[in-house]
């Protein structure tokens, strides 16, 4: 069965947000409006369309929190946090392909794990301090030092993510750094990142930050990301009482010939974020 699409994941993936509107979290109009502005199979396009959708939405959200209204499972941060999870589609896809070879003549991708012995060489930076990631996965006929400085790049970026020490932020990303996926109210540029771990960290001062999967592909990175810590702080003036948060994302970084991040991507499970946190309830859940 198509709904949409003829692409399969795209018309899967639209056929199941569309299923959240028995939850409230997705309504019906949104979905078909937000579809006709995809051409079928055009993951950049659907990337950008389900991601302002939720731009909208979580706006709403914001300006009812403003008004004083509760966060509840009707609230547009529901819904917003649902359909943050349909644009993770395309970026799925893109994690598929960075590890494929370009063609069938290609020798097979590079990948080291650190938690075995590395088949291939070492792209890791093992200095003290530094994340390192459990896996990475170069691009067939990559260059490798081009890929050794990108992953050091990485390593220095998600380091901040684990520490909140700026320093390492400043290390890793150029001073006209651009977010393509800005938040609402969220600050563009070096100070963006500077704000989102500076909030979290107030509502989860122990967040730590593992960098899952590592992909490199010429001058872009793309990184799996579990977040973890206990909601001992505070969020948007709610007090955490210790709940455990655990919590998915997934970063596009694009790099400058030094191997600094020029601009991102990046989309995070904050659903399960405010579920964990007690901040939301959802229909039918425990």
């Amino acid at each position: 069965m198509k709904f949409l699409f003829d692409d399969d994941t795209f018309s899967f993936e639209t056929l199941r947000t569309t299923g959240f509107a028995n939850y409230f979290g997705a309504d019906l109009g949104e979905v078909l409006a937000t579809a006709r502005q995809i051409t079928d199979g055009d993951q950049a396009r659907w990337h950008r369309a389900w991601k302002a959708t939720a731009g909208r939405v979580a706006e709403l959200s914001e300006q009812s929190i403003a008004g004083g209204q509760p966060i509840l499972v009707q609230s547009p941060r529901c819904r917003a946090a649902a359909l943050i999870t349909i644009a993770c589609a395309a970026v799925s896809l893109a994690l598929t392909s960075c590890g494929r070879a370009p063609s069938v003549a290609s020798t097979a991708p590079l990948t080291t794990s650190s938690s075995s012995a590395a088949t291939v060489s070492d792209f890791v930076d093992h200095n003290a301090g530094l994340v390192v990631p459990a896996s990475v996965h170069v691009a067939a006929g990559a260059d490798l030092a081009q890929a050794r400085a990108i992953v050091h790049t990485a390593q220095v970026l998600y380091t901040f993510w684990n520490t909140g020490d700026t320093a390492f932020l400043d290390g890793a990303v150029t001073p006209d750094f651009h977010d393509n996926t800005l938040p609402a109210g969220r600050p563009q540029g070096p100070a963006g990142p500077r704000a989102a771990s500076a909030a979290f960290r107030t509502a989860i001062p122990d967040l730590t930050c593992q960098l899952v999967d590592l992909y490199v592909t010429g001058e872009t990175l793309t990184a799996r990301l579990v977040f973890q810590g206990h909601f001992t702080g505070t969020y948007n003036g709610i007090a955490g009482h210790g709940q455990t948060i655990n919590f998915n994302a997934i970063d596009i970084q694009h790099l400058d010939e030094g191997a600094r991040i020029t601009e991102d991507w990046h989309l995070e499970d904050n659903l399960t974020f405010l579920q964990q946190a007690g901040l939301v309830t959802i229909a039918g859940s425990k």
